[in-house]
């Protein structure tokens, strides 16, 4: 290195001149990630798929055809549940058949709320998951019956993660849903105009 230069890189005025050129360059790289956002990262933004469950390909193909019902959810539910229930860890019991009846009971109610959440994932996905950004369909319609709070939950989730195609889809869901009545829509269908606000995106 230059002695001249070296010396000048640590005078006051080269450490101040530094500390600019170090500052500028910041700014530059966050504007040009900011302008390029659009073109070189959120096309490879996608909501990534949930494990599917055995039947519930079949279950989601009879949903959208018409042939099986938010009852037909519900039965997917519970055989789910029984099937976890089955695991080795929820067989660590007491031998009594007294203790064994409410200590399966008590795990049922604890087990329920992920059985529900892992078929409402699944089938939310077979919903989620097709070319059409037209999110109007009998699969919604049942879903929305069977389990209204956790459907909006996974359309609020893909408002925030997933990629254009599948934000279009979830939110016409959500105004599917706002026209069921479902209440719990409209803070969901709000929060994702904002942020398409902020961000200076196109609205939905």
């Amino acid at each position: 290195m230059n002695p001249q230069f070296r010396n000048y890189v640590r005078s006051i005025t080269g450490q101040l001149h530094l500390f600019i050129a170090v500052f500028l360059g910041a700014i530059a790289l966050s504007a040009s990630t900011w302008i390029l956002r659009p073109y070189l990262f959120e096309p490879y933004i996608r909501q990534l798929p949930v494990k599917s469950h055995a039947g519930t390909e079949v279950l989601a193909d009879g949903l959208r055809r018409g042939v099986a019902n938010a009852d037909d959810i519900q039965i997917a539910v519970d055989r789910l549940l029984n099937k976890m229930l089955d695991t080795p860890e929820a067989k660590k019991l007491p031998r009594s058949p007294e203790q064994l009846a409410a200590n399966r009971v008590a795990a049922k109610e604890r087990m329920l709320p992920e059985a529900r959440d892992r078929i409402a994932s699944s089938l939310y996905w077979a919903w989620l998951d097709q070319d059409s950004v037209e999110g109007n369909d009998e699969l919604l319609k049942q879903l929305l019956i069977a389990m209204p709070d956790t459907i909006i939950q996974n359309m609020h989730r893909t408002i925030v993660v997933g990629n254009t195609q599948q934000q279009l889809r979830a939110f016409r869901g959500l105004q599917q849903a706002k026209r069921s009545g479902i209440s719990q829509a409209d803070a969901v269908i709000e929060f994702a105009h904002r942020k398409a606000k902020r961000r200076g995106e196109q609205a939905f």
